[in-house]
């Protein structure tokens, strides 16, 4: 038989209960009272081993103890017995462990009799709780786990669908509270933290909420558009604390390295997100007397490097001339006479009277007091 300890308050008679079993001797007398209630068995006694199934049978396990003020309830409601009474604490694997929960035996929670746990002939793995006794009462000793008490059960008011599966549980006595995992609070554990809203300028943002826009374990991923690069980390989660993992990063342009005239020449660059970055464009010219060898411009790609190779001036020459696949170079040898030069591959260069150096170029010489008036463009033809 079992019986059921009252609350802190007085049962009314019409919450009590019976229930039979043939699985142990006598009668099962046990009360419910929708929160965690207490029972022992008044008749029989069993292994530490014993207890604790007749426990998980009927109610839910050996009792586990949470604080003082229990203690001195249980002290105070349950009878005395001679052998006293099996509790839901054992060795396992040399560490004094909580049997119904899994979890460790602190030193805060510690209730031992003066000189317990002593383990004498090795062999006490088991804990007992002194009830009634004269000195000592409500503490604990440990004993061999093969020796008969009585069994102290408790029946729990915890379910699996309290505390809306955010937080643990805790029994107490006559009622139960919610201990919420980190992130969420309230009395059942169904509110959320919520972290500041998140609004980047100018970054790519993808964001995950589990429970809720910008709650507790929400992510954001960030990226940048092409040519541009992340400053800060890749990805931001909500803390517990209310607070982002980190603050929201930025982009900047993709940098170039810096561009230099060439010499005997000038440089003219325009720059979109700031001076020779990402989209950055230089155009290259050369002064009077010289020719561009080179990209007229070059531009600033997403990876960090210039399209084209590098520019350069290079005075005129028979090679630098020649090279010229199209063009009309103006050039004056004396106070009288230029010489204007249509370059054309392929025709052979018509004889001046300073003798140009040769190449295969078309060449037509013109007194300097003709270069400027009208009319000259439909006189000066290249001679093919």
């Amino acid at each position: 038989m079992s019986q059921g300890i009252p609350p802190l308050t007085q049962l009314p008679s019409f919450l009590h209960q019976s229930q039979t079993s043939s699985s142990f001797p006598g009668m099962v007398l046990w009360m419910q009272v929708g929160a965690w209630t207490y029972h022992y068995s008044d008749q029989g006694d069993y292994t530490w081993e014993q207890a604790r199934n007749f426990c998980q049978t009927f109610f839910t396990d050996l009792v586990a103890i949470q604080n003082q003020q229990e203690i001195e309830y249980l002290n105070k409601s349950l009878p005395f017995h001679g052998r006293y009474y099996w509790i839901g604490i054992r060795k396992l694997g040399g560490i004094w462990t909580w049997v119904g929960t899994g979890k460790t035996l602190s030193k805060e929670a510690e209730n031992w009799a003066r000189g317990e746990p002593n383990n004498r002939r090795s062999n006490q793995d088991c804990v007992e709780i002194y009830i009634q006794r004269p000195q000592q009462a409500g503490k604990w000793n440990d004993e061999p786990c093969n020796r008969k008490k009585k069994a102290l059960c408790y029946r729990a008011s915890c379910q699996p669908f309290l505390c809306s599966q955010r937080g643990e549980c805790v029994e107490t006595i006559g009622s139960y509270r919610c201990e919420c995992y980190p992130g969420f609070h309230g009395p059942e554990c169904t509110d959320v933290v919520q972290c500041a809203k998140l609004e980047p300028k100018g970054v790519p943002m993808n964001c995950s909420h589990p429970y809720g826009d910008f709650s507790y374990n929400s992510t954001c991923e960030f990226g940048c558009h092409e040519g541009f690069e992340r400053r800060g980390a890749g990805v931001l989660r909500c803390l517990p604390s209310r607070e982002w993992s980190a603050n929201i990063p930025t982009c900047t342009a993709v940098t170039c390295p810096v561009l230099r005239a060439p010499e005997k020449g000038e440089l003219n660059c325009s720059h979109l997100h700031g001076d020779f970055t990402f989209g950055s464009t230089c155009a290259f010219s050369c002064q009077t007397g010289f020719v561009l060898k080179g990209p007229e411009s070059r531009e600033c790609t997403a990876l960090g490097t210039w399209t084209g190779d590098a520019a350069r001036c290079e005075g005129f020459s028979q090679k630098n001339l020649c090279s010229q696949p199209s063009a009309l170079i103006l050039v004056v040898f004396t106070a009288h006479l230029s010489i204007l030069l249509f370059l054309s591959r392929g025709i052979h260069l018509v004889d001046c009277p300073f003798h140009v150096l040769p190449c295969h170029v078309s060449a037509l010489c013109v007194p300097v007091h003709l270069q400027h008036k009208p009319g000259l463009s439909s006189h000066v033809n290249p001679r093919f």
